[in-house]
C-alpha cells in the first residue's frame, strides 16, 4: 500500500508540474489521430457545398436548401474562402477549433472549482480538463469536426464561463452576463435544438434575483441582448433578399415535423452502442446531479444545482432528438467532465483504486473503438471501400461532362459533387430530404420542386446505388419514376449506377 501511495503522489506531482502541458498535447494527439486520417464525411460536404455556393452569391434556402441554421453555412463559406476544398486544411482548422474548446474549458472548470471551493482545486481542473479532451476528440464523436455540435463547443463553454463569473458577483460582472448573451446566440443559430442548454441559465437568473423583480427583467434583458440583436440582423438579412419563409421553414419549421413525426428513430447506426453510453453516463453521474437538484434551496450547494441543471438539460438534449447520432454526445461531454469536477473527491472517496480502474477501462474500450471507426475504416473498413467506389463513378462522370454540367447523387451527402467537381442539378443537394418530405407526409412538395430543377437545369447525369434494396431506390417512388422515365442506364462503376439524361 506504501508503494501504491508513492506512485500516487508522483502522478499528482507530475500532473501539476509544467509538465501537464506536454500530456494535453499528447492526449489530444493521440484521441484525435485517427479523426485526421477519416476520408470523408458526407455532413462535411453538404456544409462545404452549400457554403461554397453561399460565397459565391447563390441565395441560401433557394438555390440550395438543407435543415440547419445559417451559421453552419457562414462558417462553411469563410473555410471556402480561406481554404478552398482542402480537406488537410479544414482538419488543422477543426483541431485549432478543438483547442479553443479545451481553453475554454480548462478556464471554465478553474472558474467552476473556485466557486466550489474544491480542495486540490488545480488538481481536479486538471484530471477533468484531461479526460474532456480525450473523450471529446475521439473519432465516434467528432467525426470531421465540421458539424453543429463541434463548432458550438466553445460558444457552450464560453457562455458557461462568462456566466460563472458573472454569478461570482452579480452587480459587478454584468459585462461577463452580456458576453454569455450573446454566445447564446450564436449557440441558438448553430442550432435550435441547443436552447434547452440557454434554458439553465435563464432559470438561474430568475431564481438568484427572485425577490427583485426589476432585477429579473433587467439581468433577462442583458443576457438576451445577444441573441435578440443577432435575430434582428437574420431578420433584416432575410427579409431584404424576401427569403425569410424560406430561412424560417428550412432553421425551424422542418426539423420541428421532422422529429414530431420520426419519433424514436431506433433505426439509427450503432444505436445500442450509444443507447449504452447514454445509459452509462446516466448511472455513474445520477448520484451527483440529483444531489445538485436537491441542493437548490441550498446557499452553499447552489452552483451545484446550477451545474446539475445544465448536466440534466445536456442529457434531455439527446432524448428529446429522438436520434442517437455519436456526435450528439459533444454536447453532453463537457458537462459531464464538469460534474467530474463537482464531485471528483466524492467519486473517488471510497475505493479510489477500483473506481479509477474502472474508469481507465471505460477509456480503453473508448480508444479501442476509435480505432476501429477511424483507422480501420480509411484503411479496411466500409468507408475506404465506400470511398473508393464513389472516386472511380465520380471520375466517370467527371470525363463525360464539362464543368457547366450539372448531376445529381441519388444518395445521401454531397461527398460526389467533391469528387466529380460539378454541381448538383437541384437545390437539394443530397438525396435525403425529398424522401423525408415524402416519406414522412410533412407537406412540402418537394419532390415536385426537385423535378422542376432538374428540368431547368438539365441535368446530365443522375448516380445511385447499384443496390436495389437501396432506400433511396425503394422508399420515394415518385423521383425513381422520374429518373427511369427521363434517364437510361450508361454504365455500371463498382457498385455505382450511372444514368444519363435522355436526348
Amino acid at each position: 500500500m506504501q508503494g501504491i501511495r508513492f506512485k500516487v503522489q508522483k502522478v499528482r506531482e507530475f500532473l501539476l508540474s509544467r509538465w501537464f502541458w506536454l500530456l494535453v498535447v499528447l492526449v489530444l494527439v493521440i484521441s484525435r489521430f485517427s479523426t485526421w486520417l477519416f476520408p470523408f464525411d458526407s455532413d462535411h460536404w453538404i456544409f462545404y457545398y452549400i457554403g461554397k455556393k453561399w460565397a459565391q452569391g447563390s441565395i441560401l434556402y433557394v438555390d440550395m436548401w438543407d435543415h440547419k441554421s445559417p451559421l453552419i453555412y457562414g462558417y462553411n463559406a469563410i473555410i471556402h474562402n480561406l481554404l478552398g476544398s482542402n480537406i488537410f486544411l479544414h482538419r488543422i482548422l477543426f483541431t485549432v477549433i478543438a483547442i479553443i474548446g479545451i481553453f475554454l474549458f480548462y478556464h471554465t472548470a478553474k472558474e467552476l472549482s473556485k466557486q466550489l471551493k474544491v480542495k486540490s482545486l488545480e488538481l481536479s481542473v486538471r484530471i477533468s480538463t484531461l479526460l474532456f479532451i480525450f473523450v471529446s476528440n475521439l473519432a465516434q464523436f467528432t467525426n470531421s469536426g465540421n458539424n453543429n455540435e463541434n463548432l458550438a463547443i466553445p460558444f457552450l463553454l464560453g457562455m458557461t464561463w462568462c456566466y460563472l463569473i458573472y454569478r461570482r458577483n452579480i452587480t459587478k460582472y454584468q459585462n461577463a452576463l452580456i458576453a454569455s448573451g450573446i454566445l447564446a446566440g450564436f449557440v441558438f443559430f448553430f442550432k435550435a435544438n441547443f436552447a434547452i442548454l440557454i434554458l439553465p441559465i435563464v432559470a438561474e437568473i430568475i431564481y438568484i434575483n427572485r425577490k427583485r423583480f426589476l432585477k429579473i427583467i433587467s439581468s433577462l434583458c442583458l443576457f438576451g441582448f445577444g441573441t435578440v440583436l443577432q435575430l434582428l440582423i437574420w431578420f433584416v438579412y432575410f427579409e431584404k433578399l424576401h427569403t425569410f419563409k424560406q430561412f424560417f421553414v428550412a432553421s425551424y419549421e422542418f426539423n420541428s415535423k421532422y422529429i414530431k413525426a420520426l419519433g424514436w428513430d431506433l433505426n439509427t447506426p450503432g444505436i445500442l452502442i450509444f443507447i449504452g453510453i447514454l445509459l452509462l453516463l446516466l448511472a455513474s453521474f445520477a448520484p451527483f446531479i440529483i444531489r445538485g437538484l436537491i441542493g437548490f434551496a441550498k446557499p452553499d450547494k447552489h452552483i451545484k444545482y446550477f451545474l446539475a441543471l445544465i448536466s440534466t438539460s445536456s442529457l434531455m438534449f439527446i432524448i428529446l432528438a429522438g436520434t442517437f447520432y455519436s456526435h450528439y454526445f459533444l454536447v453532453v461531454i463537457p458537462y459531464m467532465c464538469l460534474l467530474f469536477v463537482a464531485y471528483w473527491q466524492t467519486f473517488f472517496a471510497n475505493r479510489r483504486y477500483i473506481k479509477l480502474f474502472s474508469l481507465l477501462i471505460i477509456l480503453l474500450i473508448m480508444f479501442t473503438l476509435n480505432l476501429k471507426l477511424g483507422i480501420y475504416n480509411f484503411y479496411k473498413g466500409s468507408a475506404a471501400s465506400d470511398l473508393k467506389s464513389q472516386k472511380l463513378a465520380a471520375e466517370y462522370v467527371k470525363q463525360k461532362t464539362s464543368k457547366n454540367d450539372k448531376i445529381f447523387a441519388n444518395i445521401y451527402g454531397a461527398t460526389f459533387y467533391n469528387l466529380a467537381k460539378r454541381d448538383s442539378g437541384s437545390r437539394f443537394i443530397s438525396a435525403s430530404h425529398p424522401l423525408i418530405d415524402y416519406k414522412y407526409r410533412l407537406g412540402y412538395n418537394f419532390n415536385t420542386r426537385f423535378i422542376v430543377d432538374m428540368e431547368q437545369a438539365q441535368t446530365k447525369y443522375v448516380v445511385m446505388s447499384a443496390d436495389k434494396n437501396d432506400l433511396y431506390r425503394t422508399q420515394n417512388p415518385v423521383l425513381m419514376r422520374y429518373f427511369l422515365h427521363n434517364y437510361h442506364l450508361e454504365t455500371r462503376v463498382q457498385g455505382y449506377e450511372i444514368y444519363r439524361r435522355n436526348e
